[in-house]
């Protein structure tokens, strides 16, 4: 193939660039979990396959503290009523509890006709109580099967971390299991707000092949006519992915569009990327958009205190202080299908349909922050929102040690905006001009 053509590949990013060949490129999911892509020539072949090969190797390597932590999580939902603070919940969550909030979820979110709510939540019951009693027994937690493992993170999904739907614009209500209860408050009291800051929140595609539209991340605005989403997401858009970062122009064959609201009716035509930072730690880029015939959805707010984060406390007894991070929430569009399994069914179809997924910040990283909420392939892009001010902390940029076989990382990844500093990108975030 040529090196002209080398751009256009089946996944919704291409390979990274020469000049960022290092462990960064392991914060995003889908840069591990590429299907069978075309590369601009045969060292960019060698060095994906590498990625590939180390991206497995790190993956063995964090499969026990990655599953254990999942298993943690579900053991706390199950046997605390669903709270995943250290304060414990006050009534426990029994079996027929846990099926009866996976038969309400499925029977309301399933594509089609044929599902079977009650067999399915037995089956995910069921695996889960294998991976538990596996977990107990001492074994080797990195051989749970998919469906365990599916079905651990099913349960986390349905009573303590949703992905919740949005239907006419406005977000849903979560079940009332375990920590949803919590979730359900928040919409309840905060919803009119979170429906307002979503609104700015849009799905960027490009035409692939045979023009089939391709929805590759997620963005959201600032300035008059910018949008922010990651360097990865940007990266799929441009003529060559494998120049220098300062030189990257948009394909114009690709097309590629920006789209607010759930109808898809009004879209507005990507201008020019008018931002890409080349740092190899900051997966950011700004992007411009044509709006001479509709005017965008209004800028959201940015919160740069960095207690908005979280902050470390200490407790009774407690010789080290430990950090307690802030509630958050993540508006994004996450368009991969979550397997094909009957399992999957939890999950829904990631079509691309806007989602809000609440959570808490867990930790601090350098520039960026670790997350709980639940996100779905497609989310990179996602902003990251506090739920008080319902302003942008963080720019979700994708899971870390991630599993090659399930695509699941051991924690998600967004970069921190009070954390940035004097780097160029907050002068543009700040003032909403480039």
């Amino acid at each position: 193939m040529s090196r002209n053509n080398a751009s256009v590949c089946e996944s919704s990013l291409d390979c990274p660039t020469r000049e960022k060949r290092d462990m960064s490129c392991f914060r995003n999911v889908e840069q591990i979990l590429l299907p069978p892509v075309w590369f601009c020539d045969k060292w960019d072949r060698v060095y994906c396959v590498a990625l590939r090969c180390k991206a497995i190797l790190m993956s063995h390597h964090a499969d026990r503290v990655r599953i254990s932590r999942l298993i943690q999580t579900v053991t706390t939902l199950l046997g605390t009523g669903g709270a995943l603070e250290s304060s414990g919940g006050t009534v426990p969550m029994g079996k027929d509890r846990i099926s009866a909030a996976l038969e309400q979820h499925i029977g309301e979110h399933s594509a089609g006709g044929d599902a079977d709510p009650k067999a399915i939540a037995a089956e995910v019951v069921s695996n889960v109580k294998s991976a538990l009693a596996k977990s107990v027994g001492g074994a080797n937690l990195s051989n749970l099967t998919d469906a365990e493992w599916a079905s651990l993170e099913a349960i986390v999904q349905v009573t303590g971390r949703p992905a919740l739907r949005y239907k006419d614009e406005k977000v849903e209500m979560p079940n009332d299991a375990g920590r949803n209860q919590h979730w359900a408050v928040l919409i309840a009291t905060a919803g009119a707000n979170i429906n307002r800051v979503s609104r700015s929140v849009g799905c960027v595609s490009r035409k692939g092949r045979a023009a089939a539209e391709q929805l590759v991340g997620t963005v959201w605005r600032i300035g008059d006519t910018l949008v922010v989403t990651n360097r990865h997401v940007a990266a799929g858009l441009v003529l060559r992915a494998t120049d220098p970062v300062p030189s990257w122009k948009l394909d114009p064959a690709k097309t590629p569009q920006v789209c607010f609201e759930s109808a898809r009716d009004t879209r507005f035509a990507v201008r020019d990327i008018a931002y890409c930072a080349p740092e190899e730690d900051i997966d950011l880029a700004i992007m411009r958009l044509d709006c001479t015939g509709d005017a965008p959805p209004p800028p959201l707010s940015i919160d740069w205190a960095p207690e908005s984060l979280g902050q470390d406390v200490s407790g009774p007894g407690e010789a080290e202080p430990r950090f307690k991070g802030k509630e958050v929430y993540v508006v994004g569009h996450p368009y991969r299908q979550v397997g094909s399994s009957a399992i999957a069914k939890v999950f829904g179809c990631a079509d691309g349909s806007k989602r809000c997924s609440p959570g808490f910040v867990t930790a601090l990283s350098g520039a960026y922050l670790e997350h709980d909420c639940s996100t779905l392939g497609g989310n990179s892009g996602s902003c990251v929102l506090t739920t008080g001010r319902h302003a942008v902390v963080g720019l979700h940029a994708g899971g870390m040690e991630v599993d090659e076989r399930s695509g699941r990382g051991r924690a998600n990844v967004a970069l921190a905006l009070a954390q940035l500093g004097d780097n160029p990108a907050t002068s543009i975030l700040r003032t909403g001009r480039v």
